[in-house]
């Protein structure tokens, strides 16, 4: 499995010389179990706590579920979080076949890179993905 990658000023949380200005992140996301050959890179920009998903060779959802983004804080991170300790960061379906693309807006703990663990896509049901009932799909390492 491929690791997270950030840049080094990043994953340490410093901003780049001469500037105010926190380095995109970007998060590569794998089948944990190595089962699939699904992926998903996420870039953020912790500036405008924005962020582009790509994603690729996607299993099609049944009827009724959508894939949905999770952000993971460190541990005892100041955030509200669900009970399994993350925040919901967006849903998406497929565009074409195996592929998909999003913009997402991120929780604001982005702007301190250091307190996020990791990122995380499940599949919920379309109607309350908030409920975080479904298990990892794909999920970032560090």
């Amino acid at each position: 499995m491929s690791s997270l990658s950030r840049s080094t000023a990043t994953a340490e949380g410093r901003v780049s010389s001469g500037a105010t200005q926190i380095e995109p992140l970007t998060y590569l996301l794998e089948n944990p179990e190595a089962t699939s050959t699904a992926s998903a890179l996420i870039v953020v920009n912790p500036n405008t706590l924005e962020a582009e998903l790509t994603a690729r060779n996607l299993p099609p959802l049944p009827s009724g579920k959508v894939y949905a983004v999770w952000t993971l804080p460190e541990e005892n991170t100041p955030v509200t979080t669900d009970a399994k300790g993350a925040i919901l960061t967006g849903v998406f379906q497929l565009e074409t076949e195996g592929l998909a693309s999003a913009n997402l807006t991120v929780p604001v703990v982005f702007r301190r890179p250091e307190l996020v663990a990791k990122m995380a896509i499940t599949v919920e049901d379309a109607t309350s993905p908030q409920q975080h009932s479904g298990s990892v799909f794909l999920i970032s390492q560090q």
